[in-house]
């Protein structure tokens, strides 16, 4: 339906995902098209570990169609809401990343941030999820990049730590209320959602009619040609 796609194209609706699903969607991404089926476990002594954890899961994308949107997530971390991650050391060992906003009628905004490192060679793929987090760089990026740094060196570089100091000194209230500001932000963003939704649907009802109207000439025409 129109409004469905329009709701999902601008990230509302009907689709729902979880953190880790959001994770090993990063993951697929990483991968080029592939993902594992997720699980906690690497080895267990003296036991051998199923192979349906060792086997890929292939997309019904070709790979090459994932290496836009590969660059569209690294130009988010040089130049859009990921900056604040950086690369991880001057040699540059280059994360890709998405912010994400999640709207939330009863208060705060939710903050979101999925992605991986290394961008050619992926080790780690990570989703963060901070409840009235607010905006997706405010909370989610740094605790991504320092998820990433320890996993990728096994300790954090001075900027890492530096971050997760920042962190630990932050405090999120729970029970806050939108702001004035907040809320008419909400109230404007979701008058025009309904609106490009309902834009949406006359174009396509004009279009089924215009579709109708033609159908209807052609069957007029065959009529007239085969009397």
């Amino acid at each position: 339906k129109p409004i469905t796609v329009s709701s999902i194209l601008i990230g509302q609706g009907e689709i729902l995902a979880t953190p880790l699903q959001i994770a090993n969607l990063a993951a697929t991404i990483a991968n080029r098209g592939y993902y594992y089926s997720p699980h906690v476990i690497k080895a267990i002594q003296d036991t051998i570990i199923p192979d349906t954890f060792n086997i890929q899961h292939h997309t019904m994308v070709e790979s090459r169609h994932y290496d836009w949107i590969v660059k569209g997530m690294r130009a988010a971390v040089t130049g859009g809401t990921v900056t604040r991650t950086g690369n991880l050391d001057p040699e540059g060992i280059t994360l890709c990343g998405k912010t994400g906003t999640a709207q939330n009628p009863h208060g705060v905004d939710h903050s979101v941030f999925m992605g991986f490192a290394p961008m050619d060679d992926p080790k780690i793929a990570v989703c963060c999820y901070v409840e009235n987090g607010g905006f997706g760089a405010t909370y989610g990026v740094p605790m991504g990049r320092v998820i990433m740094e320890q996993y990728l060196y096994g300790k954090l570089t001075n900027d890492g730590l530096n971050e997760a100091n920042q962190l630990s000194r932050s405090g999120i209230r729970y029970d806050l209320k939108q702001t004035p500001e907040q809320k008419a932000r909400a109230e404007k963003r979701a008058k025009e959602d309904a609106e490009r939704a309902a834009l949406a649907e006359q174009q396509a009802a004009e279009r089924a009619r215009i579709a109708k109207e033609r159908e209807a000439q052609f069957q007029a025409q065959e009529r007239e040609a085969e009397a």
